[in-house]
């Protein structure tokens, strides 16, 4: 019981220090096709939501 409860802290600390380490990943320009305009909306938010910085613009092609 005892080494569980060892391995679950060890386990417990490990998760601590991953989860506040901050990661940055860089993104050259590129373009995303979707196609319809709810998709294209969607994609949109979710950039959004994540904070991905750029400017977000839907054209038709």
């Amino acid at each position: 019981m005892k080494r569980t409860e060892a391995a679950l802290k060890t386990k417990w600390e490990r998760e601590k220090v991953e989860s506040s380490t901050v990661y940055e990943i860089n993104i050259p320009e590129q373009s995303i096709k979707v196609f319809g305009r709810e998709h294209a909306e969607h994609v949109l938010r979710t950039l959004k939501g994540l904070k991905v910085s750029g400017t977000y613009r839907i054209t038709k092609k």
